[in-house]
């Protein structure tokens, strides 16, 4: 991911990024070198000069609550595994952790098989979840992140340290706490989270993502990738948003609007590759290969991490609340300006996720989201609307949640089988989940 030389758009155009939409919905082949007719080659000059003439700024935005600790967690998790080289049993189990992280968070989550060819025939997975909008003629947008590590040794050592906390357990982390954040928002377009496998050695899981899209004749109308977006050395927080050539130009713009919009303190610019555009390799490259829509969403170059792909990339040096701005700000570019949501507020105060185990032995978990701080009560109610247990009553922050129910009554003796219903209440909200108790 070394980027030599670019061009710099570090403008921060006054225009509601949903001006761009419908441009947003090209996805031509490209032509070999990059050939394009006069029309074509005007078309993203004349389409910026609209904005700046017709759209006024819309800034001011509020945050979308990303959660700190919930992407130290992640990257914590990942980082523990040593190593996630492709084709290690180490890279499998994070890929396995990532689908059960998606569930968690009520999204149908999929393993994808991916075949490729390094020195002999391997195997890797893509994850891949799916947050459905209310109308897929619309298309859909793609963020992607890579989760295998690397660490300059692996070849010879498959097993070398290689923690990959920043590159790229933040992008992980990120695309997570995105997919919490918005999932309940009223969004139009279908927005796919794809976890990559073998982007270190050769981008195989993304390339082979973009052609079957490719082949089905997807609709995307974007995909972004976030790549190693924690480090930060100095104090002047700043964040790259990669595009390959004109045709994703209005996409890197968007997202610097975006970046504004949160009145994020990162600064955001808009970069070109001036001469190849495999100067800054990420899966992005795979979904513009193809002719889609794409770009890099990274930590910059001029203080970028200098332990990438080495055994000092670790969760020491991430900086957590840099993380938290660019999750923010693509959490807002991909559920209001690409999404379509036209609201950042989701509907009710809290959402209910599915208990687990259920049926249960002896303690289940219940699982919601808070969407803004509120008095929250859980009670335990039993078939014939009596109250068994109060579970919690006390305040929670925008967060998820969870607790515990043991089976117990309010004396704390053991209650019979059967079935018992949970309600979460908060401002007027309730709602109610079943749960069956099997001694």
């Amino acid at each position: 991911m070394v980027h030599l030389q670019t061009d710099r758009i570090s403008r921060k155009l006054p225009y509601k990024s949903q001006g761009l939409l419908n441009y947003g919905g090209s996805s031509k082949p490209h032509t070999t070198g990059f050939t394009r007719s006069p029309v074509e080659a005007a078309f993203p000059l004349i389409l910026l000069l609209w904005a700046l003439v017709t759209i006024k700024p819309s800034f001011a935005e509020p945050r979308l609550g990303a959660s700190p600790d919930s992407l130290k967690k992640t990257v914590s998790k990942l980082s523990s595994f040593g190593t996630r080289f492709t084709w290690t049993p180490q890279a499998d189990s994070a890929a396995f952790y990532l689908k059960n992280r998606c569930e968690a968070l009520g999204l149908p989550a999929r393993l994808d098989t991916v075949s490729y060819r390094s020195g002999m025939w391997r195997r890797t997975f893509n994850v891949v979840a799916e947050i459905t909008g209310s109308d897929p003629g619309q298309g859909k947008v793609i963020l992607g992140a890579h989760y295998d590590s690397i660490d300059n040794s692996s070849y010879s050592d498959s097993l070398a340290p290689a923690p990959g906390a920043d590159d790229n357990g933040t992008g992980c982390a990120a695309l997570l706490e995105i997919a919490r954040v918005i999932k309940d928002l009223p969004l139009e377009r279908t927005i796919e989270i794809v976890f990559f496998g073998a982007e270190e050695i050769g981008r195989w899981g993304s390339i082979f993502h973009a052609e079957q899209a490719s082949a089905k004749g997807d609709s995307i109308v974007a995909m972004l990738s976030l790549d190693a977006i924690g480090y930060d050395a100095d104090a002047r927080k700043d964040v790259q948003i990669r595009y390959i050539d004109e045709d994703s130009g209005w996409l890197a713009e968007a997202g610097v609007v975006a970046f504004d919009a949160i009145r994020s303190s990162t600064f955001a610019e808009a970069v070109k590759p001036s001469s190849s555009p495999y100067e800054s390799v990420s899966d992005h490259v795979s979904f513009w290969e193809q002719g889609f829509v794409a770009v890099h969403v990274f930590e910059g170059t001029n203080d970028s991490n200098p332990y990438i792909n080495s055994e000092g990339d670790s969760i020491s040096l991430v900086d957590f609340d840099y993380v938290v701005e660019t999750t923010e700000a693509v959490a807002y570019l991909v559920a209001v300006t690409l999404g379509g949501a036209s609201t950042m507020t989701p509907k009710g105060v809290f959402t209910v996720l599915p208990a687990y185990p259920n049926p249960f032995k002896d303690v289940i978990t219940i699982r919601f989201d808070i969407h803004r701080e509120s008095v929250v009560t859980v009670d335990v109610y039993g078939p014939q609307g009596e109250i068994v247990e109060r579970i919690f009553h006390g305040v929670l922050a925008q967060d998820s949640h969870a607790k515990t129910w043991d089976g117990s009554g309010l004396g704390r003796e053991r209650v019979a089988s059967g079935v018992y219903f949970i309600r979460i209440s908060a401002q007027g909200q309730t709602e109610t989940a079943k749960a069956v108790l099997i001694r």
